[in-house]
């Protein structure tokens, strides 16, 4: 019983290798013929264009709030505040990139050895 439960296991596992199959055959359907009755009946291409446009007013908008409060006069001590806390973050980003690098090389080194030959 617990063989044929073992072969079972070990058979499902083992189906995906069998298939032959890559993203390269993927159909990827046509966005201008998909439509959205709950966006009033808008094509998948016209909602993302739409979203896209969305995205850069907000970028604008974004920006231009930036600008305003980066005028704006500031108390010395908050100044200060500002300043360590922009410290601390450029800190940690610093070793949070310094450790993406070295995974991605940890990474990146087995798939180079396999797929030198």
């Amino acid at each position: 019983m617990k063989k044929a439960l073992l072969l079972l296991v070990f058979g499902v596992l083992c189906v995906p290798f069998a298939t032959f199959a890559s993203e390269a055959d993927l159909v990827v359907p046509d966005l201008r013929q998909s439509v959205f009755d709950g966006v009033g009946g808008m094509n998948g291409w016209n909602l993302l264009l739409y979203g896209i446009i969305i995205i850069a007013l907000g970028l604008m908008f974004g920006m231009v709030q930036f600008n305003r409060i980066k005028k704006l006069p500031t108390h010395k001590s908050m100044a200060k505040v500002s300043n360590i806390i922009y410290e601390t973050c450029k800190t940690y980003l610093l070793q949070q990139g310094k450790f993406l690098i070295i995974l991605f090389l940890i990474i990146a080194l087995p798939l180079v050895i396999t797929f030198w030959h």
